[in-house]
C-alpha cells in the first residue's frame, strides 16, 4: 500500500469516527425532543403544545430544534409514525400461526381489533394525536399508507385459505378492514364511553363476521369453496 493510500485510509477512518458520535447525538436529541413532546401532550394536550415548551423540557434550544423538525406539526407527525410502527410490530407478533379456515381468519381480525383498541385506550398521547388531528391531510395519508401496510401483512397470513382467483378481493377487503378499525376506534374515543363500547362491538362484528361472510359467499358462488372452508 502506498503512502498516499495509507493517508487516505487514515483520513477515512478519522472521518468515520467523527461522524458516528454526531449521528448518535442527533438520534439522542431527536429522541429527547419526541419524549418531551409526548410528556407535554399527556399533560396539556396537543392543542397546547408549543415549540418553546418542548425545547425547555428536552433541554435544547428552540432554534436547534428546527434542525430536526421545521414546526410543531412535524413533531406530531413523527410521534404518529412511531405509533403506527408500534401497531405494525404488534400485528407481526400476533401473526405467528397461519389460519386454516375462514372462522380462524375472523377470530384473528377480532383479536387484532381488540389489541388496537386497548392500545388507544391506555395511551392518552396516541388518542390525543389522532383525535385532534383528524383533519390533517398528512396524517390522513399516513393512516392510509399504514392501513395498506397492515393489510399486506394480513394478506400474506390469510391468502392460503383462499383460492388465488380471490386474492385481489381479499387484499382490498383487508385494506378496508384495517382502515375501518382505526377510524372506528378514533370515533369511539370521541364519544361517551357507553356509546364508544357499543360502536367497537358493532365494528368488530362487521370487520370479522361480515367481511368474512362476504368472502365466503363469493367462494360458494363459484363453487371453489370446498377445499378452503373444510
Amino acid at each position: 500500500m502506498s503512502q498516499l493510500d495509507k493517508q487516505s485510509e487514515s483520513q477515512a477512518e478519522s472521518t468515520s469516527q467523527q461522524r458516528t458520535p454526531r449521528q448518535q447525538r442527533s438520534r439522542e436529541r431527536v429522541e429527547a425532543i419526541l419524549n418531551a413532546a409526548k410528556q407535554l401532550i399527556e399533560e396539556k394536550g396537543s392543542a397546547g403544545l408549543k415549540i418553546q415548551d418542548i425545547a425547555a423540557r428536552a433541554g435544547v434550544t428552540a432554534s436547534s430544534m428546527y434542525q430536526y423538525f421545521p414546526n410543531k406539526a412535524a413533531i406530531i407527525h413523527a410521534l404518529a409514525q412511531h405509533y403506527l410502527d408500534k401497531v405494525n410490530e404488534m400485528l407481526q407478533m400476533a401473526l405467528q400461526e397461519k389460519p386454516q379456515t375462514l372462522e380462524q381468519c375472523a377470530q384473528t381480525l377480532e383479536f387484532l381489533f381488540e389489541q388496537f383498541h386497548q392500545l388507544y385506550c391506555h395511551d392518552p398521547v396516541i388518542r390525543d394525536i389522532w383525535v385532534s388531528t383528524a383533519a390533517d391531510k398528512n396524517m390522513q395519508n399516513m393512516d392510509i399508507e399504514d392501513s395498506r401496510r397492515n393489510a399486506a401483512l394480513l394478506f400474506e397470513h390469510f391468502r392460503d385459505v383462499f383460492p388465488e382467483a380471490h386474492w385481489q378481493r381479499l387484499e382490498r377487503m383487508l385494506f378496508l378492514a384495517m382502515h375501518l378499525s382505526g377510524s372506528t376506534i378514533r370515533l369511539a374515543l370521541s364519544v361517551d364511553q357507553e356509546e364508544g363500547h357499543e360502536l367497537i362491538a358493532i365494528a368488530k362484528h362487521i370487520i370479522s363476521s361480515s367481511l368474512m361472510s362476504s368472502l365466503e359467499k363469493t367462494l360458494f358462488e363459484d363453487g371453489s369453496s370446498d377445499a378452503c372452508l373444510s
